[in-house]
């Protein structure tokens, strides 16, 4: 007899800026995939806002462990002052895997 196994990932959200103040909103935020029990791909898109006046480029996404999750949107991303974007992230599941899986991806402007 197969049970299924419960697979419950999070992703925590950082953002390093090098200007003063609060630029990007959200600064962190915990995306949260669901509870899975198939092998699959799962997608979660977060809207990040430029609350400056001026254009922000988001350089890079670094990952703390990595493996599971991924940033789909391509980076560089230059945010004109106060407008919205999506963020797209992907969360792949393999057999065997299952339990909490949490990563953090720290995103630099």
């Amino acid at each position: 007899m197969h049970t299924a196994q419960r697979l419950i990932p999070a992703l925590l959200l950082l953002v390093l800026a090098a200007a003063c103040g609060e630029p990007v909103s959200p600064l962190s935020t915990t995306l949260d995939f669901g509870e899975h029990y198939l092998p699959g791909t799962y997608e979660q898109t977060l809207p990040v806002s430029n609350e400056t006046n001026g254009s922000l480029t988001i350089e890079s996404a670094t990952f703390s462990s990595g493996g599971s999750y991924e940033l789909v949107t391509a980076l560089p991303l230059v945010m004109d002052g106060g407008a919205e974007y999506p963020l797209d992230f992907t969360f792949t599941t393999t057999e065997g895997l299952f339990g909490e899986v949490e990563d953090t991806v720290t995103l630099s402007i």
